[in-house]
Order: structure tokens, then C-alpha cells, then sequence
């Protein structure tokens, strides 16, 4: 028992020590992850070296692509994503732009007797249409870890 114990504990540091640890309660999408990937994406787009800040970038916004387990409000992920680069006073955005931003959602999950991973990953692009070229891009990845109870009903 008492070497069970130790192997739970030691379990727990593991999650903490690793610095992936996101949210025990659900392996679920939850608002957090929003404003988590969200403000990710938001500060990489304005640190970029790619684009070109010297004017107002005028962009559309296509759909993002929802290739999760989950049922998730997309048109809301990508009003937070717009709101957020409009306040940077950086990006305009309109249906006829000669930049695209779009993107896809996509989770996997794996299982064993002790815990669930369930890791969700998000990918933008900022196309240019004219060129064709591929100006920004990047990648924001959640783990969430759901430690299954040894014990209870």
C-alpha cells in the first residue's frame, strides 16, 4: 500500500514538473482554452518579423476547421482571435482582403489504466493571396491530463 501510494505521488509530480500541465478536471475543451490559445496566437502574430507593420494589414478570416472529439463554437474562437488583433490597432479585416488568416483545430487522445491525455493542437496561416505565399505561421498545443481514480464509485 505504502508503495502505491508513493507511485500516485510521484504521478502528480510528474504531471506539475513536466510544464504541459494544463486542466485535470476535463480532458474536455473549456473556455480557458479560448483565451489560452488565443492570447498565444494573438502576441506570435504581433511579434512576427513576416508582417509587414509598417501599414494597417487589411485581412479576411476564413472558417477555422474543427477537427476535434469536441463540439466547439468556432464563429466564437475566431471573433476572440478578431477582436483581439483589431485592438492592436494592427489589422483591419473585410470579406475582400489580399490576406487570408484560416486555420484548423485538432485534437488526439491517449489512454492507459492510470490517466487520459487528451492533446489539442492549433494551427494559423496568413496567406497571401496575391503571391500565394505563406507569410506567418504557427502552431499553440494543449496537453490536458485527466488522472483516473484508483479507487471509488
Amino acid at each position: 500500500m505504502k508503495s502505491l501510494l508513493i507511485y500516485f505521488l510521484l504521478g502528480y509530480i510528474q504531471l506539475y514538473a513536466n510544464g504541459r500541465y494544463f486542466d485535470s478536471k476535463t480532458v474536455h475543451w473549456s473556455e480557458s482554452n479560448f483565451n489560452k490559445i488565443s492570447q498565444e496566437i494573438v502576441s506570435s502574430i504581433l511579434s512576427s518579423t513576416t508582417i509587414d507593420f509598417s501599414k494597417k494589414n487589411i485581412c479576411s478570416f476564413k472558417k477555422i476547421k474543427n477537427s476535434t472529439y469536441d463540439h466547439i463554437d468556432m464563429q466564437n474562437f475566431k471573433n476572440i482571435i478578431i477582436k483581439r488583433l483589431q485592438k492592436s490597432g494592427r489589422f483591419g479585416f473585410e470579406n475582400s482582403a489580399d490576406k487570408i488568416f484560416y486555420g484548423e483545430l485538432s485534437s488526439s487522445y491517449q489512454t492507459n489504466f492510470t490517466k487520459k491525455d487528451m492533446f489539442f493542437k492549433f494551427v494559423l496561416n496568413l496567406l497571401d493571396i496575391q503571391s500565394g505565399e505563406i507569410i506567418w505561421s504557427d502552431t499553440v498545443e494543449i496537453r490536458k491530463i485527466h488522472q483516473k481514480k484508483l479507487f471509488g464509485w
